[in-house]
């Protein structure tokens, strides 16, 4: 053998020696990477509860995002809709506003005397027209023809007879100055008289009497009178509360006390001698708030209701209950802001009633 051929033997043989141990060190590493790995099936438990917590979470990232778009996809539309609900309250507020003050204006369209014009009518017939004068004008009409309810003439007739009794008091010269005044309350008052009369008469095409058309009701001359009346607003309620209290026959057993339905009668005089602010006399209109609300002028019986209503903790279980009011319970009344006679609900003002007990049995009210 040559030596070449020794050299490639030994290559060969060398070549051999390593492969072997290639394969040896293969196959441990093989049997130590299978011994390593754990068990398959704890595997699928893992890899199972790994991915049903994923879809869990998912689905629920997926619930929130949809509830998140459907608000925030609508909020233009929510915004201008909000907008919309407000502007249209707003317009609707301001028709309403408008609608009362168009009702309030019209009344006062209709009113004869404006406050100013009464407030100088009082100034000018003080102090003469007082109230122990109207409380001698009251009883002349009482001795000479009984229970005032009943009794109804002119206002010539009226004035004729005011006259006469202050004359004999003070002097034969005396007048009621700006008389004038009380004649466009009287003359509106006829007015309205012959006014529902010719209506009647067209209903029943019937034909009325002219002369009984002029005849108005003892208690709302009186109460004309009373609007030139130079005193407090003790002295006023206390002569409206003497004509109501001369409607009843003396023979009454609750004497101190005027009924309802006498209250009810003042409240219509003071509403038609324009002794009651307008804003009292305007309310809504039942049935009527969609899509504006309506307005009225409110009737006495509906003035009553809402004053009593609102003062039922200041006015006296005879008047709540009973239906019969005293002086002072007529006084909380028209003092009230369904009722306001004069203005006088915008005035704060502290009523004390006065027992029997009271040095002064003639006063009714501390003011």
């Amino acid at each position: 053998m040559t030596p070449r051929n020794m050299r490639m033997v030994r290559h060969v043989d060398g070549f051999h020696r390593n492969g072997m141990k290639m394969s040896s060190i293969c196959t441990a590493s093989s049997s130590k990477s299978q011994t390593s790995i754990p068990n398959s099936s704890v595997w699928k438990r893992f890899s199972s509860s790994t991915s049903g917590s994923s879809a869990v979470a998912a689905a629920s990232k997926k619930e929130g995002t949809e509830v998140s778009d459907m608000f925030f996809d609508n909020l233009g539309t929510m915004f201008l809709s909000a907008i919309a609900i407000t502007i249209a309250a707003l317009v609707r507020s301001s028709y309403s506003s408008s609608n009362r003050i168009a009702a309030r204006d019209a009344l006062e369209e209709e009113t004869e005397l404006d406050p100013l014009e009464i407030h100088e009518l009082q100034l000018a017939n003080g102090p003469e027209l007082n109230k122990e004068v109207m409380g001698d004008i009251l009883n002349y009409f009482v001795t000479q023809n009984g229970e005032i309810t009943a009794q109804k003439m002119t206002y010539t007739s009226f004035v004729s007879q005011v006259l006469h009794v202050m004359r004999k008091k003070y002097d034969e010269r005396f007048t009621i100055q700006l008389g004038h005044l009380l004649d466009r309350l009287a003359l509106k008052n006829v007015q309205q008289q012959r006014q529902l009369t010719n209506d009647d008469n067209n209903n029943n095409s019937g034909n009325g009497n002219g002369e009984d058309d002029d005849l108005l009701d003892l208690d709302l001359l009186l109460t004309i009178l009373s609007v030139a009346l130079h005193g407090s607003i003790t002295d006023r309620v206390d002569v409206l509360f003497q004509i109501m209290m001369s409607q009843q026959t003396t023979q009454s057993d609750v004497k101190d006390y005027a009924p309802e339905s006498h209250l009810l009668r003042m409240i219509t005089n003071l509403q038609k001698t324009c002794q009651l602010v307008p804003d009292a006399q305007i309310l809504e209109t039942e049935g009527r708030k969609y899509p504006l609300q309506q307005y009225h002028v409110g009737t006495p019986h509906e003035m009553l209701t809402i004053a009593k209503e609102s003062q039922k903790e200041k006015i006296s279980q005879q008047a709540s209950e009973q239906q019969q009011w005293d002086c002072h319970d007529f006084h909380v009344l028209l003092r009230s802001k369904a009722i306001c006679a004069w203005g006088e609900c915008y005035h704060k003002t502290n009523l004390k009633r006065i027992t029997k007990e009271s040095s002064n049995p003639n006063e009714t009210f501390v003011e």
